[in-house]
Parts: C-alpha cells; structure tokens; sequence
C-alpha cells in the first residue's frame, strides 16, 4: 500500500493562499511508504518554513518582502529613509510632532511605539478611505514599508551601519517648502485663556499687492501649535463686501460685531480659500501649470480655530507664500469638435410631443396651435388617400370658411367623398 502525504501549511492569521506540499513518487520522485518516513519529511518541511519564514512574509502586509531578504533590518540603511520619506516633515526639532524621529539615539527607544502605530494606520495621520483612489499627496506607508518597522522593532532596533544612512534630508530652516516670498503674519497676537472655549478668531492682514500674485507653494505656521484646532486663510478681493465693517489688523469674533449682517459674515463667506491648516497637514505645492491667485489690493483673512491646555498662551499665525515663476497658461480651447473625435452624445430620451416642440422651437417656428395641428394631420390623411369620416367643421355641410394651411386652400367633401380638387 502506498501513501502520499499532503501537508497543508497556512503562513499567517490573514493568508487565505495555504501552501500545498505534497510527497508522492511518479516517474522517479520520491514516494514515502512508513510513518517513520512520513514523520521525517513533515519535520523536516516544518523545520524549513520556520527557517523560510523570518525572509520576508509579514502577517500585517500580507506579502513576501525583500527587506529582510538580506538579513535583519538596521535603523540606518532601512528605517531611517522612511523616516525621513514619511515622519520627519512633522517630527523634528520645532515641528508639530510631539517628538524628534531624527536620530537613532530619538528612535530606538520608541521602537515599539512607532510599530504600533504605523500597523494600526494612526501615523502617519491620513483619513482618507484607502478604497477610494490614490491621491498624490498621501503619506501613508506602503505594507514593505509597515513590515521594515515592525521587524525592526522585533529584532531589538539594532542601529546597523551608520555608512548605510542616506544623505540627510535638507529642510529649510522653520519651513516645510522653500524660502518664501512673501510672509503674512497676524499684526496682533491672540490671547488664548487657560480654560474655556474660545470663539472663532478673525484678523484681517492687507496684503498690499500692487498686481496680482500666483501662489504655486503655501504653508500656514502657528505660533503655539498646541491651542490651533485648526486655521483657514481667506482670500478678500478689493471688491468683496464680506466682513467689510469688522476692524483690520486686530483679531475679533462674532461677539464683537455690533451690525447684524458682520456677525453673519462670521458665519458663512463665499470668499477663496488659499490654505487649510490642521496638525499634521501638508503644505500646499500645486503642480507645474497650476496655482492660486491673489487679485491685487486683496486681504487675508485669518479665521483661527483655539483650544484651551491649561495654561494662558498667545498665538500669531504667519503664511508663508511661494510665487510661481510665470503665470499658468490659460486653458487651450477645443480645437476638434467632439464628434470629430469620435465623441457622440446619447441622445435625450423624451416625449415626441416635447420632442416636436424642442425641433420648431430650434428652427425659430413657434409651436403650432392646436386648429393648426390638426388641419395639418387631415391634410396628410387627405393627401394620401384616406376617407374623411366628418367634415372640417361643421357636423353637416361644407365649412363656412375652408382652412389654409400655409397659405394653400383645402376644399373639403362631406360624408365619406374623396377629396375633389386642392
């Protein structure tokens, strides 16, 4: 009696691909006959996929990866350069992050702590659904990238060869995009109290721009990162009468308003907006041919968004601008028709009636009356034969006056005749 041993092997809680091993002898290959020889070759699968294992599978990505492929992961050539791709736009000396990620000295006793929260998706802050498209300025880690921190973390954070680090990443100095052109700071700073809420916060900054200005890169910097919920800059066009009453250069709320249509305005607007800040956003950095624009003689309007941590601060606000070099060229007109390029639209579905008043009214005919209408039918009924069964008119005799039907006068027989003349 011959037996083929299957063994059915299932690598992580997720996979739902097992791994099929099957033993049998068929034109020269092995076939095992006795337990002692079945025994043998499960220990010895098992003993090689625990071996294999460690290589590249992780039970949070789900795939095989090549980090570990050539040995066990060191901060300095895998880790650092996610860091510095992913984290330390926030988390550097004088950035939001609540800690530096820059050193190893700064990373590996958080080791863990950075695990965790990149497999459970809380960092990098990213909420949108990750079903839903790809945009661009998502910064979420791909599954090699989640698999590098957490075997890092497993394999005690060795710090590997400090010659493996890439080239340090340059940051400008307080900013997250080049040297501005042009900053925009708040004239005032606002007092933010140690406990309570606080009401929106406007302060309107004239930008004094003699032309208009393109805006290809923009970032928003709290003073006291801490209390801002988050920030909005508005742009206010010279004539735009959005919050015109309300004090410049100094911060205000709704309850500062006296007039009833100020306090609304601090309520709702239909004015641009140039930037959203929250913690952890990215700046703004519009592709090649793409900008914002400032008309001339326009304000900024900040609309600030406090929380209160114990303790009386201030804050104020600045906008870091960066101008584009040249102006984005205006959209190119359609220089081929639709149909032209094989673009046919499906035709409107709707009733003949609509669909006859749609067709005259196009051609510059008014719709006809309903008298007109239906000379117009027995026209054609007559004109191709048909029998009359009454008279235009009247229920008996010739009508009194024989329509016309453009201009063309329809003598009409009574009582089953065929039309006599036209």
């Amino acid at each position: 009696m011959q037996a083929t041993v299957k063994t059915r092997l299932a690598l992580g809680s997720h996979s739902n691909r097992p791994i099929d091993t099957i033993w049998s002898r068929n034109q020269g290959i092995l076939r095992m006959n006795t337990v002692s020889q079945t025994i043998t070759a499960l220990v010895a699968a098992l003993a090689f996929f625990a071996t294999a294992a460690p290589i590249g599978y992780s039970q949070t990505a789900g795939t095989h990866l090549s980090a570990n492929a050539i040995g066990t992961p060191t901060f300095y050539r895998d880790v650092l350069p996610i860091l510095e791709r992913h984290c330390q736009g926030c988390h550097r000396a004088g950035e939001v992050g609540p800690v530096p990620l820059e050193t190893y000295q700064q990373v590996q006793p958080l080791a863990q702590a950075v695990a965790d929260s990149v497999v459970q998706r809380r960092m990098p802050p990213w909420f949108a659904d990750p079903r839903i498209g790809k945009f661009q300025n998502d910064p979420s880690l791909s599954g090699d990238e989640i698999h590098t921190l957490e075997s890092w973390a497993k394999s005690m954070a060795t710090a590997g060869d400090p010659g493996d680090a890439p080239p340090p990443r340059k940051w400008t100095s307080g900013w997250n995009i080049p040297t501005p052109d042009v900053v925009v700071q708040m004239p005032k700073p606002v007092p933010i109290p140690a406990e309570g809420d606080v009401e929106y916060t406007y302060e309107i900054v004239p930008t004094g721009f003699r032309e208009g200005k393109w805006v290809s890169m923009s970032e928003i910097r709290p003073t006291s990162r801490e209390n801002v919920h988050h920030a909005v800059v508005y742009i206010r066009p010279p004539d735009s009468g959005w919050l015109r009453h309300s004090p410049v250069g100094v911060p205000f709320t709704a309850s500062d308003m006296t007039d009833e249509q100020d306090r609304h305005d601090t309520h709702t607007t239909k004015a641009d907006i140039l930037l959203v800040y929250a913690p952890g956003s990215s700046p703004d950095h519009w592709p090649a041919g793409m900008a914002k624009y400032i008309p001339a003689g326009s304000d900024l309007i900040f609309q600030m968004h406090y929380t209160t941590h114990g303790r009386a601060t201030a804050d104020q606000t600045k906008i870091g601008l960066v101008f584009a070099p040249e102006p984005p060229a205006p959209p190119a007109a359609e220089a081929t028709p639709r149909r032209a390029r094989g673009v046919v639209r499906k035709p409107e579905r709707m009733p003949l009636r609509k669909l006859r008043e749609r067709h005259e009214r196009d051609s510059g005919r008014h719709p006809p009356s309903n008298r007109q209408a239906q000379a117009q039918r027995e026209a054609a009924r007559i004109a191709s034969g048909a029998r009359i069964e009454r008279p235009w008119e009247a229920r008996n005799g010739l009508s009194s006056a024989p329509p016309k039907i453009d201009g063309v006068a329809l003598t009409i027989c009574v009582r089953g005749s065929k039309l006599s003349s036209l």
